[in-house]
């Protein structure tokens, strides 16, 4: 992305005693929140848009290990369903039949979104140290594991299905599709990462006079 934001609000502590260390921490918490939030949310609604039947073999293969990822980590189709009746998820319970290839793999990005947020909404109410699944490296390809890999902790992890859907699409034929919300949420995603923005850090002047 050519753009990066950033912003003082939580970090600028000259003359300003108030800003403290917790202060900073929520402001820092609240940003990745918000970014989770709206990532969540139009996620959702590529889910509800999505309904394109054709997708290339490499993303049929994608499709395929995403949905062992799932049964390895939550169980049988009854059971993911449950999960997901209890996520309060709008629609899309049970696993999305094959031939709905690109809404099941959304249907892995928006659990891990959701978890994400999760993740973050229990450090900023419960504690100074960051929860173990949010410390997790980051993987080179989330896509290829093996195994469910809950929380992301980078935005290439994010990233990384989107950009597959969308190379699926415009492989079929599907381009006017994929340059819709889906190439804005993937630019969204490059430019605001999970962060939202950076925060920039100035310390009380009379600290260091």
């Amino acid at each position: 992305s050519p753009f990066r934001f950033s912003s003082w609000m939580g970090g600028d502590r000259d003359g300003n005693p108030n800003i403290t260390a917790a202060v900073t921490r929520e402001a820092v918490l609240t940003n990745r929140i918000t970014a989770v939030t709206l990532y969540l949310e139009a996620v959702q609604q590529l889910m509800s848009d999505f309904s394109m039947l054709e997708a290339t073999s490499e993303f049929d293969l994608l499709v395929e290990a995403s949905s062992k990822r799932l049964e390895g980590r939550f169980g049988d189709d009854e059971a993911i369903a449950r999960m997901r009746r209890g996520r309060g998820y709008s629609q899309f319970f049970a696993p999305n039949p094959a031939n709905e290839p690109y809404r099941k793999m959304l249907a892995e990005v928006r659990d891990r979104l959701w978890e994400t947020k999760e993740s973050l909404y229990r450090w900023l109410n419960h504690g100074n140290q960051m929860p173990a699944e949010l410390a997790r490296k980051p993987t080179a390809s989330s896509l290829h594991s093996r195994h469910y890999l809950g929380p992301y902790t980078s935005k290439g992890e994010l990233l990384e299905p989107l950009l597959a859907i969308r190379a699926s699409l415009v492989d079929c034929g599907d381009t006017l599709v994929a340059d819709g919300p889906l190439s804005d949420l993937i630019r969204q995603v490059a430019c605001f990462g999970l962060a939202l923005t950076s925060l920039d850090i100035r310390q009380e002047s009379t600290r260091h006079s």
